[in-house]
């Protein structure tokens, strides 16, 4: 009977509001602290992912310089760089720039306005004028 009541006892004070408080709040600061390590991890991953593709990007612009070392290893890649900073000519060549017209640079060409000037166009073209 004295273990009975021992047991009940125990139980009484298990079952009790302050100890289902008490588990209650353990129950709440632990999903809170996993919640908080669950909000790390997405961070973490998304900090990865950004870090692969700048690594990425970093090992495509290395390649690139490296390809343009190799090509200035050779006579024709020093010869071809030297030309394309200082604009410089081998001598008996000459250089050629061309220069877009800064009227039609806009891509607009000048339209003649009103009726009359359209058809004078339209029977200049067929003309050959």
């Amino acid at each position: 009977m004295h273990e009975l009541r021992k047991k009940r006892k125990f139980r009484k004070l298990i079952y009790s509001r302050g100890v289902i408080f008490l588990l209650a709040v353990i129950a709440i600061l632990l999903f809170r602290g996993s919640l908080d390590v669950y909000k790390k991890k997405v961070h973490s991953v998304e900090d990865l992912e950004k870090v692969s593709k700048a690594m990425d990007i970093a090992k495509n612009k290395e390649a690139a310089l490296i390809e343009s070392l190799e090509s200035l290893d050779t006579i024709r890649g020093k010869e071809s760089e030297v030309r394309d900073r200082f604009n410089v000519t081998k001598p008996g060549e000459k250089v050629v720039l061309i220069v877009e017209d800064s009227a039609n640079s806009s891509g607009e060409s000048e339209k003649p306005e009103g009726f009359w000037p359209k058809v004078k166009n339209f029977f200049g073209s067929i003309l050959g004028d």
